[in-house]
């Protein structure tokens, strides 16, 4: 994606000047530049000045481990910390990890309550996600498994989402999809999928 060079140039003038939405532009812009560390420094100005946003990006950073140390105990804490500003995201991303018990005792129910308060807050997955689970997902007992194959593992399990569930997770993933690259066994070439 191109910007152009005069709003790019009022982007930055704006981030020098200590506008922390302008900081967190600059680094998504950098980013997608290749300019990682320029990325990382305008991120963290962007934080450390308040940007829910920034915040968020920062502690999924240290959620997943992006070019550095995958720290847990930070991320969650970060994430509790912006969602107890009003980031709806960190509230989502939240209740998966308590659902889970990631730096804390797994509990469905402060899972749901992260949820809904993500979804009050204006988060369009969470509400998705809250009308999915709101439909009677868990007590579901999880279907037996019939081995297809061995190498590489894959099984088949009948019944184990509903229709509105694989609705959900295949437009979840949408935004994600692109095509892959694939090896020509004859020539050996690499090619895109289509």
């Amino acid at each position: 994606m191109a910007i152009n060079p005069q709003a790019l140039a009022e982007i930055e003038r704006k981030a020098q000047g200590g506008d922390a939405r302008a900081q967190y532009t600059l680094s998504a812009l950098l980013g997608r530049a290749g300019r990682k560390e320029e990325s990382r420094a305008w991120l963290a100005k962007a934080a450390q000045a308040g940007d829910l946003d920034a915040q968020y990006t920062s502690a999924c950073i240290l959620l997943d481990g992006v070019d550095g140390p995958r720290v847990l105990s930070r991320a969650v804490q970060m994430l509790r910390e912006t969602g107890e500003r009003g980031g709806a995201a960190a509230l989502r991303t939240l209740s998966v990890l308590v659902a889970l018990g990631v730096e804390c005792e797994a509990s469905a129910a402060d899972a749901m309550t992260l949820l809904r308060r993500a979804a009050a807050a204006g988060d369009a997955s969470a509400v998705t996600q809250l009308q999915v689970l709101d439909q009677g997902s868990f007590g579901t007992p999880i279907p037996d498994k019939r081995e297809l194959s061995r190498g590489p593992h894959a099984w088949h399990m009948d019944g184990l989402l509903r229709p509105e569930e694989c609705r959900y997770l295949v437009e979840a993933v949408r935004p994600y999809q692109h095509p892959s690259f694939v090896l020509d066994p004859v020539t050996g070439e690499t090619l895109r999928s289509t």
